[in-house]
């Protein structure tokens, strides 16, 4: 019974970001302390399906959202410098990202019902680097290559640098964990629950002593959340197939 209580309430999360994309910019807006933004023509939460027959974009509202978001961008990132994420040190820049000319995603049908996990490079060089000294350890067990006094002092150090990176190594090939997941409404990235309606701006903050993709964030710039920071080298996709797939789906359902 708490399983289908909690599948639940997860769905009406996912509708209400849904919802908020389109609310949160509507001339039919209203809010009160309870229930955060309503339709001040039914005087509560929206619950439309696709797109609500009431919905009527605030052009004023979309212009400040827009507004407010370059500012921050301008003035926190494009400088070298943030003090809207606390986990972004000074340093940082923030680098807009377009849609690429040779995506492979084709279609928004394509970027649908996906499931990606983990990027397991990390895993396999900790797996490869301790496999070496493991084989070297047990040969040298079974040819007693080791002499008996030495062994407590070979066997702890040969734990520190080989198993314990071996078990890590190995937890994280068969972790199953969902980093980023796309359905026709949203995405989900990281802890973020994000409509695509709701994106304004796709870029990408990188410390400026970087050259490759190291300690990368996504940044979207969204009507209802504002600035969004979220890390992406865990996640089995780069950045670039990532906002095509926010491209398409942004262009499809404006």
């Amino acid at each position: 019974m708490h399983f289908i209580w909690l599948l639940g309430n997860i769905k009406m999360k996912k509708n209400r970001y849904y919802h908020l994309s389109y609310c949160s910019v509507c001339t039919n807006r209203t809010s009160n302390l309870q229930n955060g933004i309503i339709c001040n023509l039914t005087n509560k939460q929206a619950d439309f399906t696709d797109i609500c027959p009431n919905y009527i974009l605030d052009t004023k509202k979309i212009e400040k959202v827009n507004s407010d978001i370059s500012f921050k961008i301008e003035n926190n990132l494009c400088n070298g410098s943030s003090n809207l994420n606390p986990n972004l040190e000074d340093g940082w820049k923030f680098y807009p990202l377009k849609q690429s000319s040779s995506s492979k995603y084709k279609s928004m049908k394509d970027t649908h019902g996906l499931k990606i996990g983990n990027n397991k490079l990390l895993t396999y060089i900790l797996l490869g680097v301790s496999t070496f000294p493991f084989i070297w350890f047990i040969k040298a067990i079974i040819n007693n290559e080791i002499e008996a006094k030495n062994f407590k002092e070979i066997a702890i150090t040969f734990s520190i640098l080989t198993v314990l990176p071996l078990l890590f190594g190995l937890k994280e090939l068969f972790n199953k964990k969902i980093y980023f997941e796309t359905s026709d409404k949203l995405m989900k990235l990281n802890e973020h629950i994000i409509a695509w309606n709701d994106i304004l701006i796709v870029g990408y903050s990188q410390h400026l002593l970087n050259t490759g993709n190291s300690g990368t964030n996504l940044v979207l710039g969204t009507k209802s959340k504002g600035l969004i920071f979220t890390k992406i080298d865990n996640v089995n996709i780069n950045r670039q197939e990532i906002a095509d797939i926010i491209f398409l789906n942004q262009n499809n359902n404006a």
